[in-house]
């Protein structure tokens, strides 16, 4: 049984992380005021959480299927024979 990888506490999540960003970019902002992200910035940021929860050798695995250049899963077809030489 793999141990459980800390969970990002509040604080260190990545939407909190993206909102001190974004006010540490804006100096004029008063640091009360609100950050409001879109919803994809922050199901993004719900989908990196978990993948930092993941155990190492599980985000390993998963990262090795991921295309850096597209940021998509790469497809990989079932082989029973090898790779066809052509």
């Amino acid at each position: 049984m793999q141990p459980a990888a800390p969970k990002p506490s509040p604080k260190n999540s990545s939407i909190e992380l993206v909102k001190k960003h974004i006010q540490d970019r804006s100096p004029n902002r008063p640091h009360w005021t609100q950050v409001k992200l879109s919803d994809e910035i922050e199901a993004l940021c719900a989908v990196l959480d978990h993948f930092n929860s993941l155990h190492f050798s599980d985000r390993d695995r998963l990262a090795k299927k991921i295309d850096p250049n597209h940021g998509r899963l790469i497809h990989q077809p079932e082989h029973k024979g090898g790779y066809d030489a052509a």
